[in-house]
């Protein structure tokens, strides 16, 4: 449907029910009657349709959210729908645990009362024209069945514009905290918002989530523990050996700090575990098909095998195409890319001009930039996939299957250009030597502009993150309300050194080795601790 051409639906529907009413409007007839009169003839019919009402239920199939919004509630952004003061519903889709050996039955209780709580909440925006637009957010949360596979394949049908259930405005990361790594894939790369907000269900258990809170008294209390603790490794040491070996792990046990890291070791750094072959980033892929933008956040049941996992962690590898109408040779002249990768067109003054295409990707989305040479509003408009351009230039993204629109019609004698341009994926640029490409979906546009791309998608090799691979991937569509672990440990610092602490050790193993060098490094040259060197 053309986004510009939504003010032609009004006024078709408008025209004839002014005439009529106009027709037979009493005189004298003041005008607020009049545009309550005009309101009912031409809304009246359609008020069944209300999509922010009080719901009973957010779990798909049942929820109103899960459900295909029907062709008329599609018109919700055009002046129709603000005319007639009907609902602006925004649509969220997240997973829960609700069966299976993940599920809690007592906090996705909680969590759906909430969601069907906020479901049925309308805000009201009072317009400067005396017209009342209604606004709510709804929930659709679909049973992962405990198996983050079928967690995976809910979020790739919430991203999936063409699903009934696929309308999605934005996602929430699922309730099961050990989903949030692959719900973030799946939203990156389908190029949709989503806020991860779960923790550990250890962490919630032992009330660790509350650590960053606690009293400067109770931190003092815990640290004296650790030292009774450490005295008592310490005589161990000097027992005689007659006496028997040094259990030096069954005292290390007793410590809040190893209880803490055996929590941690099945919960924030969950992901760290599992093995490569586990991992679709080693998945075997088969010719005509690639792997899935940052696979390595998707995990396999086992190791990852080549008929059961292909679609999980694959998708079918196609060229960029282009299909579609338009009104003119001179519209688009070139009917395809160019060597520059652009599409572009003109349109013509006296003259109307439109294009309307499908665009076919080799990966699931690009970023791209789009170009009109002037300001053509309100004589028409270019929309990529969505979005309005304005003149002269807007970074844009573009995905898989989207559509570009250019409509334009002018009286005043005046052409113009447009073109919409796609970046080169940094994956395809040579760094130079020394550097290497920049992680995540990264895109270069400069290309357009003579730039050789090296800034855009080049850097020095850095170290692996420290809170793990979600913050490593370089996803630009996630946002995590949940602090991540250097924070937790920064403020227990924070808190320590208020009472004076002077000296800092710690031990680690394994990954966590580098989570502690950080901390280490960051203490020592923040707060001034006394950090001894020692592996």
């Amino acid at each position: 449907m053309w986004q510009p051409c939504s003010c032609y639906i009004l006024a078709f529907v408008l025209v004839p029910a002014v005439a009529q009413l106009a027709l037979n409007a009493p005189s004298g007839m003041e005008g607020g009657a009049f545009q309550a009169q005009l309101r009912q003839l031409v809304c009246g019919p359609a008020l069944d349709h209300d999509p922010c009402s009080t719901v009973d239920t957010v779990v798909a199939p049942d929820a109103h959210a899960c459900k295909q919004r029907s062709d008329f509630l599609a018109l919700s952004n055009n002046m129709f729908w603000i005319f007639c003061g009907y609902s602006f519903e925004y649509r969220v889709g997240l997973t829960a645990s609700l069966t299976g050996p993940r599920s809690d039955p007592d906090i996705n209780e909680v969590i759906l009362r909430t969601l069907t709580n906020l479901s049925s909440a309308t805000t009201v925006v009072d317009e400067s024209d005396g017209i009342d637009v209604k606004m709510c957010v709804t929930f659709c949360v679909v049973d992962d069945e405990s198996d983050e596979q079928k967690a995976v394949e809910s979020y790739r049908i919430f991203s999936n514009k063409t699903h009934p259930m696929g309308n999605m405005d934005m996602l929430l990361g699922p309730a099961t905290y050990e989903f949030r790594n692959a719900a973030a894939q799946v939203a990156n790369e389908y190029n949709l918002p989503i806020v991860l907000w779960s923790i550990p269900k250890s962490m919630a258990e032992t009330g660790l989530g509350m650590y960053p809170q606690m009293t400067a008294e109770e931190l003092v209390r815990a640290a004296v523990d650790e030292k009774k603790l450490l005295e008592d490794i310490y005589s161990e040491t000097q027992k005689p050996e007659s006496e028997g070996p040094f259990n030096f792990s069954a005292i290390v046990d007793k410590t809040p700090a190893a209880q803490m890291a055996k929590m941690l070791s099945s919960s924030i750094l969950d992901s760290g575990d599992t093995p490569d072959e586990a991992r679709c980033l080693s998945f075997p892929v088969p010719p005509g098909y690639r792997l899935r933008p940052n696979a390595v956040l998707l995990r396999c049941k086992g190791a990852c095998r080549l008929a059961r996992d292909l679609d999980y962690c694959c998708v079918l590898k196609h060229g960029i195409s282009v299909s579609g109408n338009w009104s003119s040779p001179e519209a688009f002249p070139e009917g395809d890319f160019d060597a520059d990768g652009c599409l572009r067109g003109k349109g013509l003054a006296n003259n109307r001009s439109e294009v309307d295409l499908t665009i076919t990707l080799d990966r699931h989305k690009y970023q791209g930039v789009a170009f009109l040479n002037r300001n053509i509003f309100p004589d028409g408009d270019l929309v990529v996939d969505g979005s309005s351009i304005g003149a002269p230039s807007r970074e844009v993204w573009m995905v898989d299957g989207g559509s570009l629109q250019f409509d334009y019609e002018d009286d005043a004698g005046l052409d113009v250009d447009w073109a919409f341009c796609l970046g080169h994926h940094c994956s395809t640029i040579a760094c130079p030597s020394g550097l290497v490409s920049k992680i995540g979906e990264a895109f270069c546009l400069g290309v357009h502009y003579g730039s050789p791309c090296h800034e855009e998608c080049c850097e020095e090799p850095r170290d692996p993150n420290p809170n793990g691979l979600l913050w490593d991937e370089g996803l630009n569509t996630v946002a995590d309300v949940v602090p991540p672990i250097t924070t937790w440990a920064q403020n227990a610092l924070l808190k320590a050194k208020e009472e004076d602490a002077e000296n800092l050790a710690a031990v680690a193993m394994g990954r966590y080795t580098l989570l502690c060098e950080n901390i280490m490094d960051w203490a020592a040259s923040t707060l001034d601790f006394k950090v001894p060197a020692f592996g």
